[in-house]
């Protein structure tokens, strides 16, 4: 992307500093703000609903015998239960809505694309699996309606505005 926007080809006025501090925030935040948003969700759901939380715990328990255990992404992705709670699609619309203006000046290649969206993947199994493992959170003063996204702000915002969810570590799994 640097290489892009300090080309000798792109205007002057295109190739400032600030571009440039703009440019990277915009990756910054996309990059953190995507996963960051789909594990806070799947976190709330899945401390609220306990059957799926132990049927995911008994299928991690398979490739993260102890809470510490180490596992790679690749051992995650071979788990259905798992693969089918990552939902891709989901993944995927997020992404494409928060790069899309990044992708349409071609500062980025396809495969530069297949890269951060393999990165977002393991970023969610490893952070979903380690946290289910090692932690049963209590939800506090959130609802569905607090996660329900009912308006469109360049993010998805809530009916409290931007996404929220008040949780608390109500135990550590020590086997």
């Amino acid at each position: 992307m640097y290489d892009r926007l300090i080309n000798e080809a792109v205007p002057c006025e295109e190739r400032t500093l600030g571009r440039i501090q703009d440019e990277s925030s915009l990756v910054l935040a996309a990059g953190t703000e995507t996963t960051g948003r789909i594990l806070t969700v799947a976190i709330y759901y899945l401390s609220k609903d306990q059957s799926i939380l132990r049927k995911l715990r008994a299928e991690l328990k398979t490739v993260l015998p102890s809470p510490t255990a180490s596992v790679t992404w690749v051992q995650l992705e071979q788990l259905p239960y798992l693969l089918s709670f990552v939902n891709p699609y989901a993944l995927e619309w997020v992404l494409l809505a928060v790069f899309l203006a990044w992708l349409q000046t071609r500062s980025c290649s396809t495969g530069s694309t297949t890269f951060q969206l393999g990165l977002a993947y393991s970023e969610l199994y490893l952070l979903i699996s380690h946290l289910v493992r090692q932690f049963t959170f209590e939800i506090c003063n959130t609802s569905d309606d607090d996660v329900r996204i009912t308006r469109d702000m360049m993010v998805g915002y809530t009916r409290r505005g931007d996404l929220q969810v008040y949780a608390k570590v109500a135990k550590v799994i020590e086997e």
